[in-house]
């Protein structure tokens, strides 16, 4: 069975995405692990969004680096069994 994983920006679920980020010239991705999910923040907010996430199968190995700006990106790594995803949140401003 398939581990089931959430993430949740502020207490709230978001959406993930089923396909990884595609490779581009520009974004430099190489391989199929990384994925992109997008929250919605209030405008001009300044506050530091929380990122938290879980997993229905306690073997898989859950990393949450928290965004150092409003703006800034959080990651989450999923590790099971050696294979790892990748989830980069980003903000998408509301309005």
């Amino acid at each position: 069975m398939i581990p089931a994983v959430k993430i949740a920006v502020n207490g709230k679920e978001i959406s993930l995405p089923l396909t990884p980020v595609r490779s581009t010239n520009e974004n430099g991705i190489v391989g199929y692990d990384v994925y992109e999910a997008t929250y919605k923040a209030p405008q001009g907010t300044k506050a530091l969004p929380k990122v938290t996430a879980w997993c229905d199968n306690r073997g898989v190995k859950i990393t949450v680096t928290q965004p150092t700006s409003a703006s800034g990106k959080a990651i989450v790594k999923f590790d099971y069994k050696g294979v790892v995803k990748t989830y980069n949140i980003v903000p998408a401003s509301e309005g």
